[in-house]
């Protein structure tokens, strides 16, 4: 296919795709750079039209996969904080940490 690049305000061809990997790869052209060819519409930026020749430089990275734990199940899910927790002979971890046991 032959192609036109956005030179600094010129259109800047024709370019076939194999001129156009070799522009890429001397950096004269990048993500933002406006290229048309025959039978388009409007001058568009590269990644948008993504033709053949467009390899982004920077390879999006794949989505992290959580890590697997060794051994068994990791165990009680803790329960969030309140004030509720009457559980124990002290009446809640806050008393019982602070000396409150027993104490009215």
């Amino acid at each position: 296919m032959t192609w036109y690049f956005n030179n600094e305000g010129t259109a800047d061809g024709p370019h076939e795709d194999d001129a156009m990997r070799a522009l890429l790869a001397q950096k004269r052209i990048h993500a933002r750079t406006l290229v048309w060819h025959p039978g388009a519409a409007t001058w568009d930026e590269v990644e948008v039209v993504s033709p053949a020749w467009w390899k982004p430089a920077v390879a999006v990275p794949a989505k992290a996969k959580p890590a697997k734990s060794e051994g068994g199940p990791r165990g009680l899910t803790p329960l969030a904080p309140g004030g509720g927790d009457k559980s124990g002979p002290g009446g809640g971890f806050l008393k019982r940490l602070f000396g409150l046991v027993g104490k009215k």
